[in-house]
């Protein structure tokens, strides 16, 4: 701090108090700072030179005609200097520092080495040293015994070793002798820091040890033990096993089904995405849903971006985002992400209800693109892909006989193609095609996305059992491939039905791999080619077994769906 003195004035003195409400400083980055009360100032009689522990003021700098310079040096409390440089978002080399502690007895080391170079290199004259220390810097005390050492360390050392490692760190150390060591060390003039938590063993001796003056991080026991292990080395720390049991895990059926559900869909080849919970009302309003007033969004009062201003509501917000910044490295996105959306409105006083759902996205080829000719691999992913990663989750999560699927047709944000998850008459979720519209909101304009959000909660068991896997043969399987022609009403799930049906237990596997209209099929009707595969647990089959099963097989469709085998 420094302010040049006129020739024949008063010698000012410095003093530091609060700013006055609405008080105003020009630092010396060339900025006028209004003051709100709440800082501390560095002033003098002709007004304020510096905020306290942030920054100078203009007035206080050194110029080519300053002759007297006054030196100041002063500590001031870190959470007062970390309020005031918040308050005027002026964050300096000196705010950090004090916020992170500065010894009080720093102050006249720094102001005789700073006086020292003024001399030196300067020709200056020091004239005096005024020290206002009304307070003095309290020594840091904290006490060690050497079963603390072995409790937090396991490490058998003695009080002599002990001393040693803290002595070459410049701590003083005092020994208590072990008649009435315990109760000096937890005497509460001791401090209720410098023994917390020690251990201390009947008869057993005590370190009390001060901190040398620079040290302000030295507070409770454990922070002597952690220097003991720097001194001795992390190596010498030996690795030992828990003496205690381990508590009984506690089952957590979300989070269990959480998993399952990342597994399936990383299995069924999609990438997990981890997005921003955090958007704004107008992504929101990209998609189309009617307009919701402010209340009905969890908005933040201290956003750090604009995009950034409030909680989302639907998982597909985040995901179209997520799209948009990333289709400028790949054309062709599969991923999910398994996260929580914001409900303030569900009634839970001042906390919003967090759901819990998972939300699909396909867009671009259906398959990478190869050397090899492949038309339909670059076919775009479509509505049909999308149904059937959710058929294949739903499956093993033990829910596809449980939900039904319902047409919505022009439901906001989707198109034509959009269907509703319904499952025990509640909604479980959605998932369609979206429209051009809401794409082109979304900077996808001319691209086929196909998304989908689902509810988590209504898919979790009460516990998850683990599937026994069937036995395998040690005979050979017969495969066959059978066509079948049935009427164009019959769907390729209640031919398959039925053929496992009939063909239990010898049919083992069955895979549809040909789909066939017109000539020469009659008007109506619709081929339907399947891959069968049977085997025995017991036995090699035969050609009399397999030509049983297979007429089993025919009769069945033709009684049930009215199909017949085709020539």
């Amino acid at each position: 701090m420094a302010r040049a003195v006129a020739s024949g004035l008063p010698r000012p003195s410095i003093r530091v108090r609060p700013a006055a409400p609405g008080e105003k400083i020009t630092t010396l980055d060339g900025v006028e700072r209004a003051l709100d009360g709440a800082e501390l100032l560095i002033a003098d009689s002709a007004g304020p030179l510096g905020v306290a522990g942030v920054m100078g003021g203009s007035e206080s700098g050194i110029g080519a005609a300053t002759r007297n310079v006054l030196l100041e040096a002063a500590t001031f409390d870190a959470v007062a200097v970390r309020q005031a440089a918040r308050q005027l978002k002026l964050h300096t080399e000196a705010s950090s520092r004090f916020t992170r502690g500065v010894p009080a007895t720093l102050n006249e080391v720094a102001v005789r080495r700073a006086a020292g170079l003024l001399e030196r290199l300067a020709g200056g004259r020091l004239s005096a040293v005024v020290d206002r220390y009304p307070v003095p810097q309290a020594p840091r005390r904290a006490c060690l015994t050497a079963s603390e050492v072995r409790r937090q360390l396991g490490l058998a050392l003695e009080l002599p070793e002990i001393r040693g490692c803290l002595e070459r760190l410049e701590f003083t150390v005092e020994d208590l002798p072990p008649a009435g060591a315990a109760d000096a060390a937890l005497a509460p003039e001791a401090g209720a820091e410098a023994s917390f938590g020690l251990r201390v063993e009947p008869g057993e001796g005590v370190l009390r040890c001060t901190a040398p003056w620079y040290r302000l991080d030295v507070e409770v026991p454990a922070d002597l033990t952690e220097e003991v292990a720097r001194i001795v080395g992390y190596g010498a720390i030996p690795a030992t096993r828990l003496s205690d049991t381990l508590p009984p895990p506690f089952p957590n059926p979300l989070l269990e089904t959480e998993e399952r559900i990342r597994d399936l869909l990383v299995g069924c080849g999609l990438y997990e995405h981890i997005n921003y919970t955090l958007t704004t009302v107008e992504s929101h309003e990209k998609l189309g849903l009617p307009a919701l007033p402010p209340e009905r969004y969890v908005t933040l009062d201290n956003p750090l971006s604009a995009n950034r201003r409030v909680m989302r509501r639907s998982m597909l917000v985040s995901a179209l985002e997520a799209l948009a910044a990333n289709l400028r490295y790949s054309d062709r996105i599969r991923c999910f992400e398994v996260g929580r959306v914001y409900l303030p409105e569900q009634g839970y006083g001042i906390r919003p209800r967090e759901e819990r759902r998972v939300s699909v996205l396909l867009t671009g080829p259906r398959r990478r693109a190869s050397v090899h000719a492949d038309p339909a691999g670059a076919e775009p992913l479509d509505f049909f892909d999308l149904e059937g990663i959710l058929e294949a989750l739903l499956s093993a999560l033990g829910w596809l006989d449980r939900v039904e699927v319902v047409p919505r047709p022009g439901e906001a944000p989707f198109g034509p193609r959009c269907a509703e998850l319904v499952a025990g008459g509640d909604r479980l979720g959605i998932l369609g095609e979206l429209h051009p519209a809401v794409a082109e909101r979304f900077g996808l304009a001319g691209r086929r996305v196909c998304v989908a959000e689902l509810a988590i909660e209504p898919l979790v068991e009460t516990s998850w059992q683990r599937e026994a896997m069937p036995p395998l043969s040690n005979y050979p399987a017969v495969v066959e491939d059978l066509a079948f022609v049935v009427p164009e009403e019959v769907s390729a799930h209640d031919l398959a039905a039925a053929i496992r049906q009939a063909g239990a237990p010898l049919l083992v596997a069955l895979e549809l791999f040909d789909l066939y209209r017109g000539e020469p099929l009659p008007a109506g009707t619709k081929s339907l080619a399947f891959q069968l595969t049977f085997q025995s647990q017991d036995a090699t089959l035969g050609s009399a077994e397999v030509g049983a099963v297979r007429q089993r097989i025919e009769k069945a469709v033709a009684e049930t769906l009215g199909g017949k085998l085709r020539a």
